[in-house]
């Protein structure tokens, strides 16, 4: 089955007369379902950045520990569905509901910033977001660096980056909290990379095809993540 997905994953973007590559199929059900998560997120905020001043946007503005509680559904609800990710109906619940959850904070941090700094702030950080995406994928898709090995690293490195966050928190620092964001950045770019090799096959780990629902969770996490600390660095408040 290995030297199966290996050769699929060396001939990814080459053309087959004879047969379709049954892991481009895969791809595509996982950038599938990655759109329509971006997709929501996208019309949640944008709604409440639109009623900033009135309605949803202004509720979600002065109450700020909602943000808790759409991190705890979050947290709540990604834990089974990484349990039940192949539990067809199960794993599209509570995929819906961690993206409505997802979307939910990500639209109440964009109000808060857009009342501070103004709504240009957060465009920006979204196309910056996008063109790091896009890059990041690009080279993922084209390098014959193995990042797939690399994941006992990444989860040391993301336990450092953690403690570090908690250091920088307390400490209330602007330089602290700008060098925090920066390796958040890189953490999450690096993430992707990694992310995106398992989902496309080719290298010495790969996700099984099974795996639609995770793949597609892991890869708007990395670009939430991305999107979020980019944000904050651009942030003048």
């Amino acid at each position: 089955m290995n030297d199966i997905e290996n050769h699929y994953g060396d001939d990814f973007w080459a053309g087959n007369s004879k047969m379709e590559n049954p892991r481009l199929g895969f791809v595509r059900k996982v950038y599938g379902i990655l759109a329509a998560q971006l997709t929501l997120t996208v019309v949640v905020c944008a709604f409440a950045m639109a009623t900033s001043e009135s309605g949803f946007g202004f509720f979600l503005n002065t109450h700020y520990w909602l943000t808790w509680v759409w991190l705890a559904i979050s947290i709540c609800s990604i834990i089974p569905l990484i349990c039940f990710s192949r539990e067809v109906p199960l794993n599209y619940t509570l995929l819906a509901t961690f993206t409505l959850a997802e979307a939910l904070l990500v639209a109440q941090v964009c109000a808060i910033y857009a009342a501070n700094d103004g709504g240009m702030i957060v465009l920006t950080a979204a196309i910056m977001t996008l063109g790091i995406t896009l890059s990041l994928t690009l080279y993922a898709c084209t390098t014959k660096s193995d990042f797939t090995m690399s994941g006992g690293i990444l989860f040391v490195l993301l336990t450092a980056f953690i403690l570090f966050g908690l250091f920088a928190w307390f400490s209330g620092s602007r330089i602290m909290n700008t060098l925090y964001c920066t390796l958040g950045v890189i953490l999450y770019g690096i993430y992707l990379i990694y992310d995106t090799q398992l989902l496309i096959g080719g290298k010495r780990h790969s996700l099984s095809m099974d795996d639609y629902i995770l793949g597609a969770v892991m890869l708007y996490i990395d670009i939430i993540g991305i999107f979020l600390y980019v944000l904050e660095l651009l942030s003048k408040k």
